[in-house]
């Protein structure tokens, strides 16, 4: 059955975090093939490294297991290629625009919120990003390995460990093979809305960090609309006259307003602010 779209505020985001070969991309694949015969759209992020935002990130370089690696290093971008030449001239984005496919790259490890800022679907599925305070599927191959990974936003346990147990930690283990329907009934059923300041910890208007609201949300403590950013706070006026603006339309305009803030320095805040122009055609 066809299901009707989110606005572009309401993507819905998750993250699939596990050990190598747990099955995290066996997780992702499902949910993207049966939310997709669901009438929804399913965009996804691949997280090579944890990159500057790792724990154990000092003085440039990544010391986690990861990035010990050497996956940190990655890059698309083929020694020797046009866009390459290009990328070591000093241009700052690159893409590559052929007949069966568009690459856009940066020279530059993007942050969440600009990153998820280039999504525009239903949901997007994050594979192997530990850092967002989004909520979280872990895939393991046996209890401690789910053990090391599970946190308060973690919903549902997946991979390997599903052939040996059914739950964990008073989480459910789904088994993504046979049951990904079931698995993604959960994904319907747990996964909100983003949070506009899910990335930094939040504005704090609502007196919780984004983390702290979207655990509560995630376990039925809290609701979407305690997000005082949720829902848009801008009313536009011309000349003394207000302009009947839709939520789209707004939502459009505080997020105009708040990355120029954001450009300023200037964190946010339940303020007043006021805008004048002339000759705006």
């Amino acid at each position: 059955m066809a299901r009707n779209k989110y606005t572009t505020s309401d993507m819905r985001i998750l993250t699939v975090v596990g050990i190598s070969r747990s099955g995290k991309t066996t997780v992702v694949e499902g949910l993207i093939k049966e939310l997709s015969s669901r009438g929804y759209s399913v965009g996804t992020v691949k997280s090579i490294s944890c990159g500057s935002r790792c724990k154990l990130f000092q003085n440039g370089i990544c010391h986690c297991s990861r990035g010990a690696s050497g996956d940190h290093k990655f890059t698309i971008d083929t020694k020797g290629t046009n866009s390459h030449r290009h990328r070591l001239a000093g241009s700052q984005q690159v893409t590559t625009w052929a007949e069966n496919e568009t690459a856009v790259m940066f020279s530059k490890e993007l942050t969440y919120r600009e990153l998820v800022s280039l999504y525009d679907y239903d949901y997007l599925i994050l594979e192997g990003d530990y850092y967002s305070s989004v909520p979280r599927i872990v895939t393991a191959k046996e209890e401690s390995d789910a053990l090391s990974r599970i946190n308060d936003l973690t919903f549902v346990v997946s991979g390997q460990i599903a052939n040996t147990q059914s739950s964990i930690d008073n989480l459910p283990i789904v088994n993504a093979i046979e049951n990904i329907k079931v698995l993604a009934d959960m994904v319907e059923k747990y996964v909100f809305p983003q949070l506009p300041f899910a990335d930094d910890l939040g504005c704090d208007l609502c007196g919780m960090s984004c983390r702290e609201l979207s655990s509560k949300i995630l376990k039925g403590e809290a609701s979407i609309d305690q997000c005082l950013r949720k829902k848009p706070t801008l009313n536009l006026t011309l000349d003394g006259k207000l302009i009947d603006l839709d939520i789209a339309e707004a939502q459009l305009l505080e997020k105009a307003v708040q990355k120029a803030l954001r450009s300023a320095g200037i964190a946010p805040a339940n303020s007043k602010i006021q805008i004048s122009a002339e000759n705006i055609k």
